[in-house]
């Protein structure tokens, strides 16, 4: 596969009627990003002080930005308007994964709410899906920069103004959460940042500022206290070392499968320490006896599921939710949702259009020798890591649902 430094979709023939640079898009993309990681406003309800789960008027004014974010995703589909349908060639998959998700909400225990969640997870991901083809590899990169730049700076100021929301002394135990009311959401958002600023400073070598910004998110990824985001980044690292050191080696895959059977290894004698060491347990927080309960459910509605937003509303989840004593309200493994939600049906359709992703992905990695397109292919491999411990990506309402639409379009034909 030849990969093209051109700008994605330009042609001589467009440039007279382009307003909007590349590198605008991905500034108002970054700054959108951040808005829908949830930052700061629901805080601002009651102060700097500690979370209140029952803070009145959350949900008013969770719904008010993200009506700003739809607003600000449709100025941005109009002003690309002239190019939706080359954006979205490849897609077919998706409409149909999709498609059969909204119509599942038929059959669930809220037909109504399934069915608008589930335009509105569609949507989501068709903006992502759109911005990312517009956008093309250095224009992610940056998106994301910018997402991290604005992390870093407003969770800077809550260290040093609101110390004890930033670190969370009641809730979640002393670990850096910064802007954010969960630890996992930052964690999250800096694993992303470690990944664009040390390709871009790859990208741009003697890049001094880069490289000490990447340190800092990492430094913030740390305090954060989140396995499955410095499990992200120990991936990135694996893959700048695989990309940069020994790409051109001979022995590349004997080294890579070495250093991969040693991990596990490693993984195997160390993960209940560090584990432990992050406040954590072999269950995950509780994960893998929840997937246990899910086969169950699962397996009374193995074809067609419980429907987009089924089951979690019901009693099976209220009993099991007594069970396990903590109010879990997602199956924290995409994969799983979606078998739940919509069966092997459901399953087959999101899986399939996975599948054309990690393809295009894999052969980029391997193949490509422009770090621009290497980076996209770890973007796509951190995204499938996260899938398998949250659910966020199938669900509106969630950054994660835009990122997910932004590595599904390496599915178009044209992407760069």
């Amino acid at each position: 596969m030849t990969f093209s430094p051109a700008v994605p979709f330009e042609d001589a023939s467009h440039r007279s009627r382009i307003s909007v640079g590349i590198t605008t898009y991905a500034v108002l993309t970054g700054a959108l990003i951040f808005a829908a990681t949830d930052p700061i406003y629901p805080t601002l309800m009651r102060g700097p002080s500690e979370w209140v789960l029952t803070a009145p008027g959350l949900d008013a004014m969770r719904r008010l930005a993200w009506l700003a974010i739809y607003l600000g995703m449709i100025g941005a589909m109009v002003a690309m308007r002239a190019r939706l349908a080359e954006a979205l060639r490849g897609q077919i998959p998706f409409f149909l994964a999709m498609g059969y998700f909204v119509l599942s909400a038929l059959w669930s225990d809220d037909p109504k709410g399934g069915i608008v969640g589930g335009v509105q997870a569609a949507f989501t991901m068709t903006f992502g899906i759109l911005i990312g083809a517009r956008l093309g590899s250095e224009g992610i990169l940056k998106a994301f920069f910018v997402c991290g730049l604005l992390v870093v700076g407003f969770t800077a100021v809550f260290i040093v103004v609101f110390p004890q929301h930033a670190f969370g002394f009641r809730y979640n135990s002393g670990a850096l959460r910064g802007v954010y009311v969960e630890k996992n959401h930052l964690a999250l958002v800096m694993s992303y940042t470690v990944w664009a600023s040390v390709f871009m400073a790859l990208i741009r070598p003697r890049s001094w500022l880069l490289w000490g910004f990447a340190g800092l998110s990492l430094v913030f990824a740390v305090l954060a206290v989140s396995s499955i985001a410095l499990l992200q980044i120990l991936l990135i690292a694996a893959c700048v070392v695989y990309a940069v050191l020994l790409r051109g080696m001979a022995t590349r895959g004997s080294i890579a499968l070495l250093a991969f059977l040693s991990g596990l290894a490693f993984l195997a004698i160390a993960l209940p320490v560090v584990l432990g060491a992050l406040g954590e347990d072999m269950t995950f927080n509780g994960r893998t006896t929840l997937w246990g309960f899910l086969w169950q459910a699962i397996s009374e509605r193995p074809f067609l599921g419980w429907g987009y937003r089924g089951f979690w509303n019901g009693p099976e989840a209220e009993q099991m939710r007594v069970v396990l004593g903590w109010p879990a309200h997602g199956a924290h493994n995409v994969w799983l949702q979606a078998l739940l939600w919509g069966g092997l049906v459901g399953l087959v359709l999101w899986a399939t259009q996975w599948a054309g992703v990690l393809r295009k992905a894999a052969r980029a990695f391997a193949t490509a020798d422009d770090l621009r397109h290497v980076a996209m292919s770890v973007l796509v491999f951190m995204t499938l890591l996260w899938s398998l411990f949250e659910t966020t990506q199938l669900q509106h309402f969630t950054h994660n649902s835009i990122v997910t639409g932004m590595v599904f379009a390496l599915r178009n034909p044209r992407f760069r």
